[in-house]
């Protein structure tokens, strides 16, 4: 992208080159890699826009350069989603919320009942691949999991994550040996989950 390109004249292909410049360019060949870098782009213009409203930090030039790029690759990534029949908010109609918004037609989807859809595929995914989904302390809350949290009943906090997938927070946090750790989850929930959750542990410290 030269000096002169102005945001509004990128195409994807000069967008993402600027944006990864510095790293490997992500696939954008599925569903579940554009949410990715749509998910993370978004991010960073929400904590920037946040903390600049806020006075933590002073936007210069360049890098309000950057935010608006930043923006515009996230536009024409959403926008690139009609490839895998997803109707983009630019779309909807001006009186139209997302309340308001008809069925989609036949094999169609909206832009955030597909966020929504991935977000959940992608926390659900990353979830289960810790010991605890298989954790008889933790309930299986979809909202939670979406935020980064699990939820446990025993914990003295939040658990955000582990240090290692198949090691317990309440162990690394010396509250429980192995042994305790084993005691609670059969008292819990009996012999069969206990029988899982080993086999959880195992599996996920042999994962390849």
């Amino acid at each position: 992208m030269s000096n002169n390109t102005e945001p509004t004249e990128l195409t994807l292909e000069e967008g993402i080159g600027e944006l990864f410049k510095e790293e490997k360019i992500p696939e954008l060949n599925t569903e579940m890699n554009i949410w990715k870098v749509i998910e993370s782009l978004d991010g960073y213009i929400f904590y920037t826009e946040h903390d600049a409203a806020d006075g933590r930090i002073s936007l210069s030039s360049e890098s309000d350069k950057y935010l608006q790029v930043v923006k515009k690759v996230s536009e024409l990534l959403v926008n690139k989603l009609k490839e895998f029949n997803v109707i983009p908010p630019s779309e909807y109609s001006e009186c139209e919320t997302r309340q308001e918004l008809p069925p989609a037609p036949e094999g169609k989807t909206y832009y955030w009942e597909w966020y929504e859809t991935m977000s959940k595929e992608y926390y659900t995914e990353a979830y289960n691949k810790i010991l605890c989904s298989a954790c008889p302390f933790v309930e299986d809350n979809p909202t939670e999991t979406m935020q980064c949290r699990t939820p446990c009943d025993v914990f003295p906090g939040t658990v955000y994550r582990l240090f290692e997938p198949h090691r317990c927070a309440m162990v690394d946090m010396l509250t429980w040996n192995e042994e305790e750790l084993y005691k609670q989850v059969q008292e819990k929930g009996g012999d069969d989950v206990l029988k899982r959750f080993k086999q959880k542990i195992w599996n996920l410290k042999n994962k390849t």
